[in-house]
């Protein structure tokens, strides 16, 4: 299955997936990114045998106390930048420079959406939307397509369903694939 099969459009009826530490502060999230070095949003893939593989592989880099959330987001699909919906293109293309918008433009991956690194988030939010779905880099272990994610920059429209932890999800979902 093609990475890029997982994410075809957003919708806040699917369940994403976040891997991470088992505790969260005040039982949320927190965002950790700091402008310049990260987008500083909250970043999840689409439920999937690989979106599991791919989430645990970033629990598994985080520490022994890991694993993967299951979650819903919380947030109409209008409120989620989409680079490949005309009518945000659009929106971009009005709210940036020239500059701007070439960069976000050259940037785009295998689907269509920008690089997760050109995003500058009070830029999306100042076009109106909570959330983008990214490009954000290429899956080796996995599969030679693109990841596409949706990012979220307020913790508070993402509700958990359950936490995974990482032992229980690398024997259920590919443990074998991740070594």
């Amino acid at each position: 299955m093609k990475i890029t099969e997982l994410f075809e459009n957003y919708s806040s009826n699917k369940i994403y997936l976040h891997g991470g530490p088992s505790k969260l502060d005040g039982g949320s999230f927190r965002r950790g990114g700091r402008k310049g070095h990260d987008m500083g949003a909250l970043f999840f893939i689409e439920e999937s045998v690989a979106g599991y593989t791919y989430a645990l592989g970033y629990a598994m880099s985080r520490g022994t106390d890991t694993g993967i959330y299951r979650v819903n987001i919380k947030l109409p699909n209008n409120q989620i930048f989409d680079f490949t919906n005309q009518k945000h293109k659009q929106i971009a293309k009005e709210f940036l420079s020239d500059q701007e918008y070439k960069s976000w433009e050259s940037s785009k991956g295998d689907t269509g959406h920008i690089d997760w690194a050109v995003i500058d988030e009070e830029i999306i939010e100042e076009m109106g939307f909570k959330g983008v779905i990214i490009h954000e880099r290429n899956a080796g272990q996995i599969s030679k397509s693109s990841i596409t994610s949706v990012a979220i920059f307020d913790p508070q429209y993402i509700n958990i369903i359950e936490f995974i932890p990482k032992k229980v999800a690398m024997e259920k979902y590919g443990k074998k694939r991740l070594m």
